[in-house]
């Protein structure tokens, strides 16, 4: 019988995110923080509000009314917690609306 069980990875899902003037400020359940500088994110608009309903994904809701969905992997890959641990960082997220979040 098993008696104990964890899910794989979640040491590095997201705790906290936060928007500031220099960027996506992102915390992970392992103790890393990073930023993710907007210009990255390739936005449509600039954020104004942000949810982290789970550790999966963050929502962006943009001063246009769009509300754009970001999975923890990216900011993990993109944040300078990812770079910092990696040597690299990653790409534009091409971002896909949500009525999610409102």
């Amino acid at each position: 019988m098993v008696r104990a069980a964890y899910v794989k990875g979640a040491e590095r899902m997201l705790t906290r995110a936060e928007i500031t003037p220099s960027g996506l400020k992102v915390r992970f359940a392992d103790g890393k923080e990073g930023m993710v500088p907007l210009s990255d994110l390739r936005l449509p608009a600039r954020p104004v509000g942000v949810q982290l309903p789970n550790p999966h994904v963050l929502y962006l809701k943009l001063a246009d009314g769009e509300t754009i969905e970001v999975p923890w992997d990216f900011l993990r890959r993109t944040s300078s917690a990812g770079r910092g641990r990696r040597g690299q960082g990653g790409g534009a997220f091409s971002g896909s609306a949500s009525a999610a979040c409102g």
